[in-house]
């Protein structure tokens, strides 16, 4: 499955690749599939069909402020941003962006987050 690319952001490389490595081979009973177009220093998995698709070291979205309505889930703070069949979910306060699409099929997505959420408290630190 091709991803959509991005330019991952200056120093995010080495928690993005620890973050690589906890990931399992299953999320919420999907298997992983194949990926291409990651860029060089990205890192990116997509589990299922219609793929959840993760994407870490990506931009700062245009949608997040400082008032912006968080979704706490398992210790991990969430932008959620509605897209055309589902959720984007994006980590805020950590030193790495990372970037979920979670198709509306999975509803709820809580589901979703709460398994990643493990990985990413290990292995993405809070931001300065």
């Amino acid at each position: 499955m091709e991803i959509t690319p991005w330019t991952p952001q200056d120093g995010t490389r080495t928690a993005c690749e620890a973050l690589d490595q906890v990931l399992t081979g299953t999320l919420q009973g999907t298997v992983r599939r194949e990926v291409s177009g990651v860029p060089a220093g990205g890192v990116a998995r997509a589990w299922g069909d219609p793929a959840v698709v993760l994407r870490c070291g990506v931009p700062q979205p245009a949608e997040y402020r400082p008032d912006s309505q968080l979704a706490v889930v398992d210790g991990v703070d969430w932008l959620p941003v509605q897209g055309d069949g589902g959720y984007f979910f994006v980590t805020v306060g950590r030193v790495a962006y990372v970037e979920v699409a979670v198709p509306s099929t999975y509803a709820p997505e809580a589901g979703v987050l709460t398994a990643l959420g493990g990985p990413i408290r290990r292995t993405i630190p809070p931001a300065g």
